[in-house]
């Protein structure tokens, strides 16, 4: 499979399954290795949506941008727009920013102390899978999480080394998307985050607290870890929230719904009608389309509110 970044760099991987032998009779088009687990083949639908929205082979933020759902902007470019130019960029497409300064952070255990302390728990994310544990094959690996309950995908508590151990080919895929910065720097956004002008605008007023509250940081910034090949289907964050993500170690895909016109998300229909959408699957009669970019360390993605 392949995406490209903001520069339209191209990147080329092959996702893995949580469950994978290499002597079943049936086999993956992609590495070769038959999946126990479905996700590989259900991946496969999303891939194509995304490049079909391609032009002239080249995703449409790099070849027709003013049509594209992501706007590629430079950090100095950024730097010197004002509130009301940004907010404009954000009314009508998702803003990537290239170039941004960032940590020279690695998924280590230093890279993960930035997140939280290494024996505090926290909840980690994967994906159950009940399978033949009599395999003994060393070419069968399985990155399945146990769990008695069968659920999927499944919660378990741990610690942020369960995630650096896990961190090799043959390790669990996790995804731990539950640390609260409160210590994160959130006065650069200041000048064009509603809730931050909200803030500082009702700061020490009457029934909102006294001068001294510090804002509730660690109620609105998370920060994520993950092994590679983790991932999550459609959603919409909750409580009206944008969105900010900066990858300080490693890559990310994100993938965006991208609407019709004869089918905006404000028509109810785009949701309550299995045939046009659904969370984790295209449908036959899907109207939408989707577009993808890699997100690099340098770059930061601001996603408006409300959108998939």
């Amino acid at each position: 499979m392949r995406a490209f970044d903001a520069d339209g760099v191209e990147h080329r991987f092959t996702p893995e399954s949580h469950v994978r032998h290499f002597a079943c009779p049936k086999f993956s088009p992609n590495n070769q290795e038959f999946q126990f687990d479905d996700r590989i083949a259900a991946l496969k639908p999303f891939f194509n949506c995304i490049e079909a929205g391609f032009v002239d082979g080249k995703p449409r933020h790099i070849a027709d941008p003013e049509t594209s759902s992501f706007c590629i902007i430079s950090f100095l470019d950024f730097q010197s727009m004002s509130a009301s130019q940004i907010q404009d960029r954000l009314r009508h497409a998702n803003v990537v920013v290239t170039g941004c300064p960032h940590p020279n952070t690695k998924f280590d255990e230093a890279g993960l102390r930035t997140l939280t302390p290494s024996n505090r728990k926290i909840s980690i994310q994967g994906i159950n899978f009940i399978n033949d544990t009599h395999i003994t094959d060393p070419l069968y690996v399985d990155h399945a999480v146990p769990s008695s309950s069968g659920v999927l995908p499944t919660i378990v508590t741990g610690h942020s080394n369960d995630l650096l151990e896990n961190a090799t080919p043959h390790g669990k895929i996790l995804n731990a998307l539950d640390f609260p910065m409160w210590k994160d720097s959130q006065w650069d956004r200041s000048r064009y985050a509603t809730d931050m002008v909200a803030w500082d605008y009702l700061h020490g007023s009457p029934h909102c607290g006294t001068a001294t509250v510090p804002y509730p940081t660690g109620h609105v910034r998370w920060g994520l870890a993950g092994t590679a090949h983790a991932f999550s289907m459609f959603h919409i964050d909750s409580d009206g929230f944008a969105t900010f993500v900066q990858v300080v170690a490693g890559k990310k895909l994100w993938a965006v719904y991208r609407p019709t016109p004869t089918l905006p998300l404000s028509d109810p229909n785009v949701f309550l009608r299995p045939e046009f959408f659904q969370l984790d699957k295209i449908p036959a009669k899907a109207q939408f389309g989707m577009e993808a970019v890699v997100l690099r360390p340098s770059d930061l993605l601001s996603v408006p509110s409300s959108l998939i």
